[in-house]
């Protein structure tokens, strides 16, 4: 059977006996303080409004001794959180709301100088209006419960990407495989139609950057860098596109388990599909897992990988040379 005890305190007594007349024990308080140290101050109305600003949407609703304490939200919660203390075998964990944000910083520090072991702080929002939310302990076996708990992250659905291409889906999967080693990722995982890679280093950004760099400088790296990643593409039969040869090729294969979390930059899942019903459309789908690039960092990939495919692959297999074999 639950139980509970209301306390009703005057604008006189809100500085103290917030929890004098408390009999017994209880998980937990609540408390929805005053936030006004005068009625002046809770006539909305009155205060510097703009002309075309609308007038409130809620009309108050609480009672003088309710919406108004001596010194305003900040002192009268300062002298509940002293009191606090003085009572911590009656109540687990003490609660309250709180209505001005720059009071938490204040509230903490009366928390601290008050040996509560532990506190925590949350937002409730509601509309156009934010409150925030206060709780705090002096009981070790309530310390756990005042931890705060990681949110789930939010699992970002796969990048989805189609390209107009004719060329068989194993060509279509090597090809981009073949690319994304070009950028010096290493494959953890490979089985057909599916590949997973990582990369510990950031190769995929400013390529124009480099390449203007390159063609200025002949010796430099980044025309070093160039060379060895121009890709060569061999074309088969009439109606085919690229065809590379799988059986020369060898990809730069990695290990996740024996890499510090801390180098890898990026790491996601690649799946290669066809389109149903669609004869020249192909698909591939990219997966986060994880890397300190973040999805940004596939987006940016796959917007590579497109530019790539696109203006190299398939300018090679739709050129007339490739169409007259």
């Amino acid at each position: 059977m639950m139980s509970y005890f209301l306390a009703q305190l005057t604008q006189e007594d809100s500085s103290g006996n917030f929890f004098s007349e408390v009999d017994g024990h209880f998980h937990f308080s609540m408390c929805n303080p005053p936030f006004f140290s005068s009625e002046e101050e809770t006539d909305s109305l009155g205060k510097s409004r703009k002309l075309d600003r609308p007038l409130p949407s809620a009309a108050k609703t609480g009672t003088l001794s309710e919406l108004v304490a001596i010194g305003g939200e900040i002192n009268f919660l300062h002298h509940m959180i002293t009191e606090s203390q003085k009572h911590a075998s009656k109540v687990g964990i003490f609660t309250t709301m709180v209505g001005i944000k720059d009071d938490l910083k204040f509230l903490k520090t009366t928390l601290k100088a008050n040996n509560a072991l532990g506190h925590i702080t949350t937002e409730f929002v509601q509309g156009k209006t934010m409150r925030w939310g206060l709780a705090w302990t002096f009981d070790q076996k309530y310390v756990s419960l005042l931890l705060p708990h990681s949110r789930p992250s939010k699992i970002s659905p796969p990048i989805q990407v189609k390209i107009n291409c004719t060329c068989p889906i194993k060509d279509f999967e090597f090809n981009i495989k073949r690319l994304l080693n070009d950028l010096e990722f290493q494959f953890i995982n490979t089985t057909i139609g599916c590949i997973e890679v990582l990369a510990k280093s950031n190769t995929w950004s400013n390529q124009r950057r480099k390449r203007r760099a390159a063609l200025r400088n002949p010796d430099s790296k980044e025309q070093s860098n160039l060379k060895s990643t121009k890709i060569e593409y061999s074309i088969t039969g009439v109606d085919e596109t690229v065809c590379m040869n799988n059986s020369t090729f060898e990809f730069t294969s990695g290990d996740i388990q024996n890499c510090d979390e801390k180098e890898v930059v990026l790491h996601f899942q690649m799946t290669f599909q066809t389109e149903v019903n669609v004869a020249n459309t192909r698909i591939f789908s990219c997966k986060f897992i994880n890397g300190s690039s973040g999805v940004d960092g596939v987006h940016q990939v796959v917007q590579y990988l497109r530019n790539k495919y696109v203006s190299h692959i398939c300018n090679i297999s739709n050129s007339p040379n490739t169409q007259s074999q």
